[in-house]
């Protein structure tokens, strides 16, 4: 009789362990469920909004990635962690060749490559599991990861600030050429790669046994050097006060209306009106392609009579990160010249080194640049340099609106000059600068 009794209470408590068991794992799964559930804006997924993103800021996709900023970290480092195993490969194989069952997978690469598409609009520098996930991707070029998709990432990674800095020097020793020439390009040109200890390694690969990691190394330590030794003048960036006529004469000196005339410039491609260059019809002014890095694209121009010019406002855009070209239609250095007439030379007033990709966030593939000169400049003819970044097979630097202010920065003349953006551009400035667009760079 105690027998039984005991083994009775032994067969109750193991099914009360088992339940418990049960109800724990059960518990688990919910709370990681609850925890770690996907995203959503307006009843969508972020996957489902990063499949729509065509790279338009004005679009509601683009919305929704500033609107879920905060939360979606994790999960953007969730798919860049994803890899298709062997299994996972042959199954889509056999899915793809029956016509009963139509189940949608979509390879990890796909889905990678559609993130690392739509990095750059998230805003997500500086996320430790984002930049984690990067890092790894890299690493596993090319056993579980494509070349193309690496060289994605390593082009992601110039944006996303000084944290993703050494994981572009980690990848100067990377087993793939291609990538480590990439990486060496982007320490080239990035924001924030100055530094002593991206300066150190690049001047060990520049002597690297492999010609085009050398070449791209001396390339970018030359590029860094330049960048590091220019002197901006003091109050470039300063926004000030407007003055009492701010909102009442036009935003530009040499703005539709004008009376500017071109003198000469660079080719443009086919359809291409000169007068976009001043902001006319909110149309953009893009140069023709198929030069080298380096070649100097150049617009020049006069007005009626002679204007006094303080300050100038440059707003451009490149094609962003992309696999194989990336950037292309950026530009690294920015000259501005002024004279009276033909018969004399052009005269340097302004000149920068730009950082590629521009800046650092979302969008840092745009461009405004809002700088005050050193003294006011009184002329009648101008040119402007755009020195280009990268090989531009397709198009050259494209240019929304150049404009020249008669007083120097300030709120009422930079919301002025936002107002002649197309939609995409004024999206993009809300997005970084605040519905007010106060003019913060």
């Amino acid at each position: 009789m105690g027998l039984v009794y005991n083994r009775d209470m032994r067969l109750k408590w193991v099914g009360i362990i088992i339940v418990a068991g049960l109800v724990g794992m059960m518990a688990l799964v919910c709370w990681a469920v609850l925890t770690f559930r996907e995203p959503e804006y307006q009843g969508r997924t972020l996957g489902e909004w990063i499949q729509d993103f065509d790279g338009q800021t004005d679009s509601v996709a683009a919305q929704a990635f500033i609107a879920l900023h905060k939360k979606s970290g994790r999960w953007v480092a969730v798919i860049l962690r994803s890899r298709d195993n062997s299994l996972r490969t042959k199954l889509m194989l056999l899915l793809s060749k029956q016509s009963f069952v139509k189940i949608a997978m979509q390879p990890a690469s796909t889905r990678q490559e559609r993130m690392l598409y739509s990095l750059g609009a998230m805003g997500l520098e500086g996320d430790p599991a984002v930049l984690s996930a990067l890092r790894d991707l890299v690493r596993d070029c090319p056993q579980r990861v494509s070349r193309e998709n690496a060289l994605f990432a390593i082009n992601d990674l110039a944006g996303l600030g000084s944290n993703a800095i050494p994981i572009l020097v980690e990848a100067l020793g990377h087993p793939d050429s291609q990538v480590r020439a990439q990486a060496a390009e982007m320490l080239g040109t990035a924001p924030m790669s100055g530094g002593p200890e991206v300066m150190s390694a690049l001047q060990r690969y520049a002597k690297d046994a492999d010609p085009a990691m050398s070449a791209a190394a001396t390339k970018s330590l030359a590029l860094l050097q330049h960048r590091n030794d220019q002197h901006l003048p003091a109050a470039a960036m300063l926004v000030g006060n407007p003055s009492p006529s701010s909102g009442d004469e036009p935003v530009s000196v040499w703005g539709p209306g004008s009376g500017v005339r071109l003198i000469n410039s660079s080719p443009l491609t086919f359809g291409g009106r000169w007068q976009a260059f001043f902001g006319e019809h909110k149309a953009w002014l893009t140069f023709l392609g198929g030069n080298p890095d380096g070649n100097v694209y150049f617009m020049e121009w006069e007005t009626p009579s002679p204007v006094t010019v303080c300050a100038f406002g440059l707003v451009s855009a490149n094609d962003g990160p992309r696999a194989h070209d990336p950037y292309m239609g950026a530009f690294r250095a920015f000259r501005l010249y002024a004279r009276d007439d033909a018969s004399q030379p052009y005269s340097l007033i302004y000149s920068e080194d730009f950082c590629v990709p521009v800046r650092v966030g979302a969008y840092f593939s745009v461009m405004f640049a809002f700088r005050n000169l050193e003294k006011p400049v009184t002329a009648r003819q101008f040119r402007a340099e755009f020195v280009q970044n990268g090989n531009t097979p397709l198009h050259g630097p494209g240019i929304q609106e150049f404009l020249g202010f008669r007083e120097q920065i300030n709120p009422v003349v930079v919301k002025k000059a936002f107002e002649g953006l197309d939609a995409n551009l004024l999206g993009s400035a809300k997005l970084i600068y605040g519905e007010d667009l106060l003019y913060h760079n």
